[in-house]
């Protein structure tokens, strides 16, 4: 199980999915294991009691209860739900304490403890989040996502010496189309235009006037007295899977999907060389891109061709990061890098990067995350 979190508006509730959100996924997985061993466990007795009719109406039961890999539906529902749960309890975590009655246990203080003011900004506070869940057994692959994080997977056709760049999210912010519409839908007629629109921010609408991504952890502000928040999640197994990258938005702003596939491909078979130019890398690791079609995941970007690619570090999530911070202009990186807060912020955002490699032992033991 992996994760990437990208937290706006204060770290606090990246630094809490952090902690709690595997744990979560862990005991909901646990709990459907357990319960197919229960039902499988039944249907051994009753036939071994020679109870047949009742076991095989048993046996009717069992196979959707056999959890993960047996039943991908069912786990990636429970994805889902497990997402809107530590989301719903962390919305309500943070207005039972700001409007509990209990939190005023002094009778000298008014009924909203001046203390919480404290607090007050937690409203403001959300994060981005994408998890990829192996299935080693089943040989699947399980992702869900919330915001503009992204994830990315690289395949590998031996009887076409190609490689293959699988887009496996879509990016959650108001630029998407898709997601302005899906918002306005889910208000009264005379809200949909005050739910998504350009309150100044540039040509970019957000919920609100405010929030430029559609989907969070946290945001209290932008989610009272709304109901439900829901991420569509799909099973996505592939041929020859060789790498799954999982990043935020602070990658892929400057960088394709297309492109870091390229990179990553590369990265692959030569990590340390001298700089190439993006034309030949592209001659030498040929791809299968997805399509610029209704179907291509949002956004659709054209592939830069100009410049080089550098090949600097094992690691191949810091390989990705180095290459979108200035990549072979090694001046604009160190000047961009050596800026701190605030005025870091203005010139490029934070950014988390890992790196899951497939069918590689040595691979996998040399190259993980990166972050900058």
């Amino acid at each position: 199980m992996f994760s990437v979190f990208d937290g706006h508006g204060g770290c606090y509730a990246a630094d809490l999915l952090g902690k709690t959100l595997h744990g979560v996924l862990a005991h909901n997985a646990g709990k459907m294991l357990e319960e197919g061993y229960k039902v499988g466990k039944d249907w051994e007795n009753q036939m071994i009691n020679g109870n047949m009719e009742h076991g095989l109406e048993l046996g009717d039961d069992l196979r959707p209860a056999l959890a993960a890999g047996q039943n991908p539906q069912s786990f990636a529902e429970m994805l889902s739900m497990s997402f809107m749960a530590v989301d719903a309890n962390l919305l309500k975590t943070t207005q039972s304490l700001t409007f509990d009655p209990q939190f005023s246990y002094n009778h000298l203080l008014p009924p909203n403890n001046p203390s919480l003011l404290a607090l007050a900004n937690l409203f403001d506070m959300g994060s981005c989040a994408i998890t990829a869940v192996i299935d080693v057994e089943n040989d699947k692959l399980f992702v869900a996502n919330v915001g503009d994080t992204r994830a990315v997977a690289g395949c590998w056709d031996p009887a076409k010496s190609k490689w293959r760049c699988d887009i496996l999210t879509e990016d959650a912010t108001c630029e998407n189309e898709k997601e302005v519409e899906r918002i306005r839908s889910e208000h009264p007629e005379d809200e949909r235009f005050t739910a998504v629109f350009n309150q100044g921010f540039g040509d970019t609408n957000r919920v609100h006037g405010g929030l430029q991504i559609s989907r969070a952890f946290g945001d209290d502000a932008y989610k009272l007295n709304h109901e439900e928040f829901k991420g569509d999640i799909h099973p996505v197994s592939g041929e020859e899977l060789k790498f799954v990258i999982l990043a935020t938005d602070g990658l892929w702003d400057r960088m394709t999907s297309e492109e870091a596939s390229y990179l990553l491909a590369s990265h692959f078979t030569h990590e340390i060389q001298q700089d190439v130019s993006k034309v030949d890398v592209m001659a030498y690791c040929p791809h299968t891109l997805p399509a610029m079609d209704n179907e291509h995941p949002y956004p659709k970007e054209e592939l830069n061709v100009h410049g080089k690619w550098v090949y600097e570090d094992a690691n191949a999530a810091t390989h990705l990061i180095r290459n979108a911070i200035g990549g072979e202009d090694r001046e604009l990186r160190r000047q961009l890098m050596s800026m701190k807060r605030p005025g870091a912020r203005s010139v490029r955002d934070d950014t988390t990067a890992i790196v899951i490699w497939f069918d590689d032992p040595q691979n996998m033991v040399n190259k993980g995350g990166g972050a900058a």
